[in-house]
């Protein structure tokens, strides 16, 4: 028994000094790239929290731009009704409060510079994870890992999470991370750790409930028996599933303690409300091409629009044939190389991380209406799916200075455009 926890105590040991070691920049490469983006990152927070009210304003609104919960997660404090979708983020946000408030006691914008500061350093840290998996994982050459993580962190919804207080910051850097240990444990031991499987499972999810599926997936690449995987994913996820009943259960108690809050809601209405999120109207296509992909890369004009009775910042159409000419060569490239490379079993890992979303929203259609929220989950699968691409090409002896030429015009064109409109509609 002592020597199974010792054990497991070096695994969590093992496990959190990995994670240390993905976020820290290391050799002049990553320290450049870190401190770069960081830089570039802050002049867009800093400038927003100390020279508008955008990310703070006294509104009464859950958010103020795009739809994120923005103004929500920065003012709360914690406890209230349980948030199914985020099972966790309660206790998240007391930590916050406790941070904060010693803070906002000597300066009314300390906590939002604070809070903007940490979803910088998130989103930096995920771009630097992004480049690590470029170099260590596809054995892309620095220059190329360079590009393709510059591309990554001009995209629109990149940029935007910098400084948004919300959960997907979070969940940007914890997917990216769990992705990048669960390759690197493959290429080291032809196996995926079921340690680190359950401990990705549970961090995940306990941000975003659904995002506990995706490094679960791992275990379905396995070489058992389909029925030998079924076991053993359905056993590491019980546990998740039991603590998330738990915590659910606990809240249901208080509300029968406390009865329904100022709003008139429970914790149970509250999750049963997640459906009114179901979107089922017409244009779905212009839903997911549109939306979903081509303004998290890059963003029509922004304006003041309402959904769900909330008027706020939203994307409306592309006009003129350049932002199409940029975003549907990118699709077909990202779907290729899911094609060429599918024998490969870390692009059959990445295959199903994007299809937990392709099934949550492109067949339930959850928040499609809203498409440009998600990118935090998946966005990162992009420069990945395109570095495999390289990987396909130079294996073959064939120039790949076309798709050089591609890359570099579409980052310049993403980086003018995204950082035009956000100084356009969300500073000026």
């Amino acid at each position: 028994m002592k020597t199974l926890l010792t054990r497991q105590i070096a695994n969590l040991n093992g496990f959190f000094a990995f994670i240390f070691n993905a976020i820290t920049p290391r050799g002049k490469a990553e320290r450049g790239l870190f401190i770069i983006l960081f830089a570039f990152y802050g002049v867009f927070g800093l400038t927003l929290a100390l020279n508008s009210n955008l990310l703070d304003a006294a509104t009464g609104n859950a958010g103020s731009y795009l739809g994120y919960d923005n103004l929500y997660h920065l003012k709360t404090r914690g406890g209230g009704l349980l948030d199914i979708s985020h099972p966790l983020l309660n206790a998240f946000h007391f930590v916050k409060y406790l941070v904060t408030a010693p803070l906002s006691w000597m300066d009314a914008k300390g906590p939002v510079v604070f809070l903007v500061l940490l979803t910088n350093f998130l989103v930096t840290s995920t771009m630097l994870v992004l480049y690590k998996y470029l170099l260590e994982v596809v054995s892309l050459t620095a220059f190329r890992s360079w590009m393709l993580t510059l591309f990554c962190s001009v995209f629109f919804t990149t940029i935007v999470l910098s400084f948004t207080v919300e959960t997907y910051p979070v969940s940007f850097l914890l997917l990216m991370l769990s992705l990048y240990m669960l390759s690197l444990e493959y290429r080291r031991r032809n196996k995926f750790g079921v340690c680190t499987v359950l401990l990705f499972e549970f961090i995940c999810g306990s941000v975003t409930i659904t995002n506990a599926v995706k490094p679960l997936s791992a275990i379905f690449l396995s070489r058992e028996k389909f029925s030998g995987r079924l076991t053993k994913a359905l056993k590491l996820f019980l546990p998740f599933a039991g603590l998330i009943a738990g915590i659910f259960l606990f809240y249901l108690l208080i509300d029968t303690v406390k009865g329904r809050d100022s709003g008139g809601h429970t914790s149970l209405s509250a999750a049963l409300a997640l459906s009114d999120y179901l979107y089922f109207d017409k244009g779905i296509l212009k839903n997911i091409f549109i939306d979903y992909w081509g303004n998290s890369l890059l963003i029509a004009d922004l304006s003041p629009q309402t959904v769900y009775e909330e008027t706020v910042l939203r994307p409306g159409n592309y006009t003129g044939f350049l932002p199409y000419f940029l975003i549907f060569p990118l699709l077909v490239l990202f779907v290729l190389s899911f094609i060429l490379n599918r024998k490969q079993v870390l692009v059959k890992l990445i295959i199903l991380y994007a299809s937990v979303d392709i099934l949550i929203h492109f067949v339930l259609r959850y928040g499609l209406n809203e498409a440009i929220l998600f990118g935090g989950h998946w966005l990162f699968l992009v420069p990945i799916s395109l570095g495999w691409l390289y990987r396909w090409i130079s294996k073959r002896n064939v120039s790949s200075l076309v798709l050089d030429v591609y890359i570099i015009f579409c980052t310049v064109a993403f980086a003018y455009n995204n950082v035009r409109e956000i100084y356009v509609s969300f500073i000026f």
